[in-house]
């Protein structure tokens, strides 16, 4: 009866490996992968913005103030505007390079609003270098009940640079203040 109790006793070589296995091997491993799990929420996404304005410039009687402003990554009260009110292709754009190369797949974002009485159309481009091409990100109307985030959507593209334009057209006149522009992945 011992000699059956002995023989079926777990002192077989392979159940050794696999307790040996799973005590340097699996074990670890498995609270390794549970650890990084658990850290991957803790990482934040990367945030870009316009560092410095590169140009900016106006169509027909369209006028553009205080581009500057537009630069840093989150609001600061400080606005830059674009207006085109007289008519039909009166605007302006301002052309800003980012504090870094941004990479394809980021969300482009603008702090604005509209000056009393007007819903402002505002295109979003970007491009790798200053002079083009440009890629249209999104557009979309801002309003004048104060200032808000206007998200323009994704980009499929590597970028440094992000123009924002706001343009008389389709028979609304703009008025456009911009705070900052930010971009995150």
């Amino acid at each position: 009866m011992w000699g059956a109790m002995i023989r079926n006793f777990p002192t077989d070589r392979r159940i050794m490996e696999v307790n040996i296995m799973k005590k340097y091997f699996i074990i670890p491993t498995a609270l390794f992968l549970m650890i990084g799990i658990l850290l991957v929420p803790l990482a934040s996404a990367a945030t870009y913005y316009i560092s410095s304005v590169h140009s900016y410039g106006t169509y027909g009687a369209g006028t553009v103030s205080n581009p500057s402003n537009i630069t840093g990554s989150s609001p600061n009260n400080a606005y830059a505007r674009i207006r085109g009110v007289s008519s039909s292709g009166d605007g302006g754009y301002i052309i800003g390079l980012t504090n870094a190369a941004v990479p394809a797949g980021s969300t482009v974002k603008i702090y604005a609003f509209s000056a009393y009485g007007y819903y402002s159309r505002v295109h979003v481009y970007v491009s790798y270098y200053s002079d083009g091409p440009w890629y249209e990100v999104g557009s979309g109307l801002t309003v004048s009940s104060g200032p808000d985030w206007y998200n323009f959507g994704y980009t499929t593209q590597n970028y440094r640079y992000v123009a924002v334009a706001s343009i008389y057209e389709g028979g609304q006149p703009t008025d456009v203040y911009i705070d900052c522009v930010q971009i995150t992945t």
